[in-house]
């Protein structure tokens, strides 16, 4: 169920302008399988930026099987963002990640600021377990679940929301939803979902 409703996400993020879609830390490529199978663009590429050559080994045996996706499949180190495999100056891109941000108990900010060059319009969606991070007023409606102690704990990422709210009072991007712990095994890691958009 998680999973569909993540790729449900993305497709509907998507249109058919969208150049390219793009999964930072995307393990073995399940939720951009499942974007394409669930309609998402079907001639544009879909690059798998993933850090472990296990997840890049296994994506790109996947993608064998079905020649009709445009599976690009690159190293990808978010202590060393490197975009340069990813097209420029596209109408519109999606980007996303998927509980690979939690594993970065810092960010830095030119992970986010460097997808910038990619498209003109960017929509990025995070499926994250940050949703202690989102103040009172920031979020939906709801009981939290998220925890900053769990995620002192596990040392998971403790500023993806700030560094978004920094780029968005910089007017670099628009924050279009956050709608805090959604979905979670471990009640104390639910993910939420953030949304946000850069346009020229």
């Amino acid at each position: 169920g998680f999973a569909g409703m993540v790729a449900r996400t993305i497709c509907n993020a998507c249109r058919p302008e969208t150049g390219c879609v793009v999964e930072l830390g995307s393990g073995y490529g399940r939720f951009l399988f499942r974007v394409w199978l669930c309609g998402g663009p079907a001639d544009a590429p879909y690059f798998a930026m993933e850090f472990t050559e296990a997840g890049r080994q296994c994506t790109r045996a996947i993608a064998d099987l079905e020649p009709a996706i445009d599976m690009r499949v690159s190293p990808f180190d978010y202590n060393d963002p490197d975009y340069s495999v990813l097209p420029s100056g596209l109408g519109h891109a999606v980007v996303f990640s998927c509980q690979s941000i939690e594993q970065m108990p810092a960010l830095k900010k030119e992970v986010l600021t460097g997808l910038f060059g990619v498209a003109r319009e960017i929509t990025c969606l995070h499926f994250e377990p940050v949703g202690w991070q989102l103040n009172e007023k920031d979020k939906t409606p709801g009981e939290g679940a998220s925890s900053k102690a769990y995620a002192e704990e596990n040392d998971y990422n403790r500023n993806l929301w700030p560094l978004l709210m920094e780029l968005r009072d910089e007017s670099q991007i628009k924050i279009d939803r956050a709608e805090a712990d959604i979905f979670g095994v471990v009640p104390e890691n639910c993910v939420s979902i953030i949304g946000w958009t850069k346009t020229d």
